[in-house]
């Protein structure tokens, strides 16, 4: 649970850092996205499974300049996809190429302070460069042994977004990491008498003894506490990132949720506002966002992670910036209390988490409750379309998700090859269907043959549409078939109106 848990690890993270500044205290150490847009090509056979497809959307256009105080206007969201394997070129952060990584045989390691603090054991592994220059970057990973040479402590994952400080270590200079121990969610292995560290970037790792160990006490933290069906059998550690002495890790700007609804229903998209004071945007930054049940076993349901939308800030030398944010929650996300994160890969001040209720939307609709018959039709340029409308004809509610199948049918009555394509100018959410209610989507495509000229299309009866989720197909007078069977099809949503 506790390598699944995200919150926790944020939560770890910022307890190493509170641990770190008070060991500088003491002198002896100091530390520092979705649109659910159409994915083209997909393929919905006639009461084929539901689908949501994705893609990226073109950046918002440029507003006008941002208020220099509290932004009465938000940045617009838009969907620009952060790769963590290449990582935001954040100043401190670069790698010199011309010092090579630190190695185990030229370091020595001790560990030291490992105190209780919050029920786990917390310290810190200082290295000392016996060597050439060389330098170390990122989170090592740490596992702990017991005397009789058990593993009886496991690494915590090491979380990829996270940007971390270059660090250059000088002939006989020092840098140090901040240690926690975790035993709370497993059964009790006694204390940790050796600590193995893999510093990074390959080769062998270093084998430490704790100082308390060697002077006689115990280190372990506490243990147990969970549901014996639910423990693991080793403990958890936590480590900080590698930093020299009177250093701190990457800084960044601190940021609010705002706007965030109490609630959300599965299958629809989560939309909250960021505002963020000491936002740079050279380079423009990423973000993460997640939502993680509390329910146990906790799970991540939604996870993204994409760019702030730079282009679009008026003035970026404004104090504050008031982000448009979007998560799309999936139509089985379970419900109950959930954790929303927002965070930047710099900095825990831009580490904020609120609580958001999932809701279980209506049951799906059943063939027997809706009607379904064609909408307005337009056609111009070269182009055609056809809205469809999904009514809601009995006395109870009920919802559609993604995108209906659809087949045309010859002026004979019998089925016709047919390729649809997905794509939305809107997310992929939940539409809840209340009696008498409508949802629609629209039906799309070329008005004439791929040579030019009406005559190119193929005499139709009509479409048949299968409802999301459902398997029968009912035909719909709409539609013509002028592309060797090609038509594309927008998701459901509530209303009369979709958009083409």
């Amino acid at each position: 649970d506790v390598v699944r848990d995200g919150v926790r690890r944020r939560r770890q993270r910022r307890n190493l850092s509170v641990l770190a500044s008070a060991v500088a205290t003491v002198a002896v150490i100091s530390v520092s996205a979705l649109a659910l847009n159409g994915s083209h090509g997909s393929r919905v056979e006639p009461g084929g499974p539901r689908v949501t497809p994705t893609s990226t959307s073109t950046p918002a256009p440029k507003p006008s300049a941002t208020d220099t105080g509290s932004p009465s206007s938000s940045t617009p969201w838009a969907s620009i996809p952060y790769d963590a394997s290449k990582p935001v070129a954040w100043p401190g952060t670069i790698a010199d190429p011309r010092v090579p990584w630190c190695t185990a045989a030229q370091l020595t390691a001790t560990a030291d302070g490992f105190q209780g603090a919050t029920g786990s054991a917390a310290g810190a592994v200082t290295v000392v460069n016996q060597g050439a220059r060389c330098a170390l970057q990122g989170v090592p990973v740490v596992t702990g042994y017991s005397r009789s040479g058990a593993q009886i402590a496991t690494p915590m994952p090491v979380d990829s977004f996270q940007l971390h400080r270059w660090v250059l270590l000088r002939p006989r200079s020092s840098a140090f990491v901040m240690v926690q121990i975790f035993g709370d969610n497993s059964r009790c292995r006694g204390p940790v008498a050796r600590l193995s560290v893999a510093i990074g970037h390959g080769g062998p790792a270093l084998s430490v003894v704790p100082h308390d160990v060697v002077a006689g006490r115990s280190v372990g933290p506490r243990c147990g506490t969970a549901a014996p069906a639910t423990m693991s059998d080793t403990y958890s550690i936590g480590t900080g990132a590698w930093l020299r002495d009177g250093q701190s890790d990457i800084t960044g700007p601190y940021a609010e949720v705002d706007s965030l609804p109490h609630t959300v229903l599965a299958g629809t998209v989560l939309r909250f506002q960021v505002l963020v004071r000491g936002l740079q945007t050279d380079p423009c930054p990423a973000y993460r966002e997640q939502l993680v049940t509390d329910n146990a076993p906790s799970r991540v349901v939604a996870d993204a992670a994409y760019y702030v939308n730079c282009q679009a800030i008026g003035d970026p030398s404004a104090p504050s910036q008031l982000l448009a944010m979007q998560l799309a929650v999936p139509s089985n996300a379970p419900a109950g209390l959930a954790e929303l994160s927002w965070e930047l890969p710099v900095g825990d001040s831009a580490n904020v988490s609120h609580s958001v209720r999932i809701v279980a939307p209506p049951p799906p609709c059943r063939q027997s409750q809706l009607s379904i018959k064609a909408g307005r039709t337009g056609v111009g340029l070269g182009s055609y379309y056809d809205r469809i409308l999904f009514t809601n004809v009995s006395s109870t509610t009920c919802s559609l998700f993604g995108y209906p199948g659809v087949q045309f049918e010859s002026s004979s009555g019998q089925p016709l090859p047919t390729t649809p394509t997905h794509g939305s100018s809107y997310p992929v959410e939940t539409v809840v269907l209340r009696p008498g209610g409508v949802a629609s989507d629209v039906l799309s495509g070329a008005d004439s043959g791929p040579n030019g000229g009406a005559t190119a299309c193929t005499r139709i009866n009509g479409v048949r549409i299968i409802a999301p989720g459902l398997t029968t197909q009912v035909l719909v007078h709409a539609a013509m078939d002028c592309n060797h069977g090609t038509i594309r099809v927008t998701a459901v949503v509530s209303g009369p109106n979709a958009s083409p």
